[in-house]
């Protein structure tokens, strides 16, 4: 009997001591980024845009090939702070805010308007929203609406 009970003992304490050592990596979850926005009426919600910097931040988000391509970002000064402002076409002015669109291979956009206002700045975080629109490089006029993002904050 005790023969019985050691190899039946020995299997379960080798189990429990690896799932007491596991946890769940949720890192990335409570991190909780996200960037969300509404085009024609469709609510595209996407988890862990990255943050790339250069001459200047962009948020951004792409995935997909030809006809389900989807990408927007979302581009603004190194150093950013809390306030609205206003999306130009400057994309070559690294201290303008500007923005892009694309879906599919027929829709492809660089704003000429709208705004990104930025709610929170923290070292490690930048959290915010944006409304943008434009003409499509193909001749449609494209809005974007009721965005919002929250992704990791590079500054250099």
């Amino acid at each position: 009997m005790k023969t019985k009970i050691k190899f039946f003992a020995l299997p379960f304490l080798a189990l429990l001591v690896l799932f007491a050592g596991c946890s769940s990596d949720d890192s990335k979850s409570a991190d909780n980024l996200f960037i969300k926005f509404t085009h024609n009426g469709v609510q595209y919600n996407f988890i862990d845009p990255y943050t790339s910097t250069s001459l200047s931040k962009n948020i951004r988000y792409f995935e997909g090939s030809d006809d389900s391509f989807v990408d927007i970002s979302l581009w603004m000064p190194l150093v950013s702070q809390v306030g609205t402002f206003v999306v130009t076409d400057t994309p070559s002015d690294v201290e303008s805010y500007n923005a892009s669109f694309s879906l599919g291979q027929d829709l492809n956009l660089d704003a000429t308007s709208g705004s990104i206002t930025i709610t929170s700045v923290s070292s490690e975080y930048i959290q915010g929203t944006f409304t943008f629109s434009g003409t499509s490089f193909e001749g449609e006029e494209v809005v974007v609406t009721n965005g919002s993002f929250r992704a990791y904050n590079i500054q250099d």
